[in-house]
Formats: C-alpha cells, structure tokens, sequence
C-alpha cells in the first residue's frame, strides 16, 4: 500500500467549515464538488503535505472523529493559531509522556483535529520510584510515579495502595497478602 491516508470529516454548514478549516487553521481549497446547485459540498482542504475532505453529505462521514495530523513544531503551530484568534476556539498544548507535544481543536461539528510534533528526549519528570517483587516469581515490577498531564502527583493513598497490591506474602506459609504493610500472624 503507498500513499497516505485522507480522512473524511463530517460538516453541516459551508460558511463555518470554511472559517475553521481555511481562515483559522489555515488550510487551501484543493477542489470542491456538488452535484448540483444547492446540493451538499464535498471538498478537500491541504495544508502542506495533508489533506482532508470536508463533507456534508450525511452518508460519507460521521460528526465524532479524531484525526491526529503531524506538524513540524506544535508550539509553533499554537502561536499562529492564537494570532489569527477564533471566537469560539482556544485550544492549549499539551505535552503528552511518550515525548509529544499535542494541540487539540474541536471543530464545530464535533471532529477532534489533533496536531502534534515531537517533543525529543523529553520526558515527564519521575516523582517517586519503588521496585517490588512480584507475587509467583515473575520478577520485580518497578513503579514509578509521574505527574498526571494536569500536573497533579497522584497522592500518598494511591502510591500505599499499589505497594499492598504488589506486596509478597509474609512468610512461605501464610497464603494470604497483607492488608497492612506489617503481617502479624
């Protein structure tokens, strides 16, 4: 197979899906095409290398897709939509734990458009890091524990709980795992 893939995303109004997709997000017309005046639009809309097409029939698409879309620079990228300023859209970056970094725009029929590049060696900052030995010999299990994407660690109650979860039996003969970190018997 060669080529690359162009999603089809569904729109229910010509005005607003031009404004999204050519004014704000700055993609170029390719071709249009209706079968007859007054019919539905089907168009498709590039912007580098990438191409969608954007259309209102109701049996090509569904609202409700999730389209990821490589650019260069993601920072970049969110700079330039902010300059051009939308009156409904402001979307924010996100820098995800396998080394991307992410814009998600929500186009107004319900299509989640997300642009994202490459953030190199970066990595979410470890916080705490505990090996256990697994239960049946399978071998330690490391954990660690990683700021969540709104920045918040997860707090002490989870990371006690993992650790009972993990936690080897405390004595060949006992059969059970401890509820507490100390096994009386």
């Amino acid at each position: 197979m060669t080529g690359a893939a162009v999603p089809i995303l569904r729109s229910f109004s010509e005005a607003e899906a031009r404004e999204v997709y050519l004014r704000y997000l700055g993609f170029e017309v390719s071709f249009e095409h209706r079968f007859a005046d007054g019919m539905p639009l089907y168009m498709e809309v590039r912007r580098g290398d990438c191409g969608l097409h954007v259309c209102e029939h109701h049996g090509d698409a569904a609202p409700g897709a999730a389209v990821r879309l490589r650019v260069p620079d993601a920072d970049a990228f969110l700079a330039e939509l902010r300059e051009r300023g939308h009156s409904r859209l402001n979307p924010g970056k996100e820098a995800m734990p396998w080394a991307e970094r992410q814009v998600a725009v929500m186009d107004p029929f319900g299509n989640r458009l997300i642009f994202w590049s490459a953030a190199g060696s970066w990595r979410w900052p470890v916080l705490a890091a505990r090996q256990f030995q697994a239960p049946g010999g399978v071998g330690p299990i490391t954990m660690q524990i990683v700021p969540r994407p709104s920045g918040i660690a997860p707090g002490k109650r989870f990371e006690n709980r993992l650790a009972r979860r993990f936690q080897a039996p405390c004595a060949p003969s006992c059969a059970r795992r401890p509820r507490t970190p100390i096994c009386r018997p």
